[in-house]
């Protein structure tokens, strides 16, 4: 018995676009180091910011096309794939990587769709059902965007499952393209589609954004990558933290201070800030010539994915008048 694709739920990522697709404290045996809860003012605003996308090489490449209108043209429940190419438009992925988005015209009609991805067959005209997102329920009336994260092999056509009767399934190609076949089946309980009808005058209304994934974490190159955005795969996007190595004695009379510090993620930038000022950049070692009396400097932590510390690391010392 064979096993079931498994379903694939839209992942909704703050970072894509919904458009038509085109307190621990350590003491070191020099000085005081504190991680605070709470931050100084000047540097408070950055504190907890959310993750970013960071886009990385390759470019996304949209397969399909969405209807331009909002006709319906489906009458029951139904599976729907392209054969071939359309003229200008391809169903079928460029290569190894991953779908981030599906796209869909919705009609007045109310209901849910899925999308589906399909390999080849070894009986002809036959596809083998890789995956498929779980149900994605549309607004009426407009274009439905989708965010997703399916990882797809080369060679892939995707294609749209409509749940309910009346939906905008297909819109009429123009000028006539390659054969469209429909079925009265779910990808989510047969592993096969079987086509059971098949014409050249419509086209599958349903587009996807692929993106190559070349460090093939399952996330896409382009807008996925780095620090994906979703509860299951934080560990994708650790915050950084920022350990204090070397620091100034918490009284001394030498006005010239050097601090060590490092970032337990690789790549990281800082800020510092001195004595409650703006932020600055910097690095280490930061060295610096202090007035006499007690100072603060707060380090702060920002990932190569803009993640920004949440409790930067604080310093303080005094520095007294020689006697």
């Amino acid at each position: 018995m064979r096993s079931r694709p498994v379903a694939i739920a839209a992942l909704a990522l703050a970072s894509l676009v919904a458009a038509p697709l085109a307190a621990t404290t350590a003491t070191a045996a020099s000085g005081s180091t504190e991680h605070r809860s709470a931050v100084p003012a000047a540097s408070s605003a950055r504190a907890g910011t959310a993750p970013v996308t960071v886009a990385r090489a390759g470019t996304a490449v949209v397969v399909g096309r969405v209807a331009a209108t909002t006709s319906a043209f489906c009458s029951s429940v139904s599976s729907w794939v392209q054969y071939g190419t359309s003229p200008g438009i391809s169903y079928t992925v460029p290569g190894a990587g991953v779908i981030t988005a599906v796209q869909h015209r919705a009609n007045t009609t109310a209901g849910s769709i899925r999308a589906a991805f399909y390999g080849p067959n070894a009986v002809p005209n036959n596809r083998t059902v890789l995956a498929f997102t779980a149900p994605l329920v549309l607004t009426p009336g407009t274009v439905n965007t989708f965010p997703t994260r399916v990882p797809v092999p080369a060679g892939t056509s995707v294609g749209l499952f409509v749940q309910e009767s009346g939906l905008n399934c297909v819109e009429p190609a123009t000028p006539l393209g390659d054969v469209v076949a429909g079925s009265f089946q779910d990808p989510s309980v047969q592993a096969t589609f079987i086509p059971g009808n098949t014409n050249n005058t419509q086209r599958v209304n349903l587009a996807a954004v692929w993106e190559p994934d070349a460090d093939g974490d399952g996330f896409g190159d382009v807008s996925q990558d780095l620090c994906p955005q979703l509860a299951s795969a934080q560990a994708a996007c650790p915050t950084p933290d920022t350990t204090v190595t070397k620091a100034p004695k918490q009284k001394t009379s030498k006005r010239k201070a050097t601090i060590v510090f490092s970032s337990t993620v690789a790549g990281s930038t800082f800020t510092c800030t001195v004595d409650l000022k703006a932020p600055q950049p910097c690095t280490s070692p930061f060295k610096k010539k202090y007035k006499y009396g007690k100072h603060r400097v707060v380090i702060t932590a920002t990932s190569p994915a803009g993640i920004v510390e949440t409790s930067p690391v604080t310093v303080t010392f005094k520095i007294k008048r020689p006697r």
